[in-house]
């Protein structure tokens, strides 16, 4: 049977990616696989190879091979896989600062609720015991700091309005 030879290929370059940058040999990644002996790092390069037939990685050691390596690796076999294919992965831009103040007012609201809901249940029997008071402390210290990021995050957008350095 052959092997799917742009995965093979796609793998080789991972691993060669993920081993120079860090310094290795294939013998690392060999022993996570579970290749044994001395000759190890010679077994994984055979079956890496896209044109070694005889001696390939089963579904399983494919996947250990691919969580094995960093995210940097794993872009590089991406990458590799869809050029083969002549696919071009999407241009990923950073998310704009009225995106990041979305999500920022998003979670100091859910943080807004969760005192209320925290100070609610523990005044439905007219009480407060120390736990409880602790509680609503927490609750209401992480939702001022929701709202000092906010109140930051509005100071660097007005210096990039006003046009100073953001």
């Amino acid at each position: 049977m052959e092997k799917p030879y742009n995965l093979y290929t796609a793998l080789t370059k991972a691993v060669d990616d993920y081993n120079n940058r860090h310094m290795l040999n294939r013998g690392h990644l060999a022993d996570v696989l579970g290749f044994t002996g001395e000759n190890a790092s010679i077994q994984l390069s055979n079956a890496l190879n896209p044109n070694n037939h005889t001696k390939t990685l089963n579904d399983e050691k494919k996947y250990r091979l691919l969580e094995s390596v960093d995210d940097e690796a794993r872009m590089v076999f991406f990458r590799e896989w869809m050029r083969q294919w002549g696919l071009k992965p999407a241009k990923m831009s950073a998310p704009t600062m009225e995106v990041c103040m979305s999500i920022l007012v998003d979670d100091a609201q859910m943080e807004a609720d969760d005192v209320f809901k925290t100070a609610k249940m523990a005044l439905r029997d007219d009480t407060l015991d120390e736990k409880e008071c602790l509680d609503i402390i927490k609750e209401a210290e992480e939702a001022m700091r929701k709202q000092e990021e906010i109140i930051a995050m509005a100071h660097k957008r007005l210096e990039v309005i006003r046009g100073g350095a953001a």
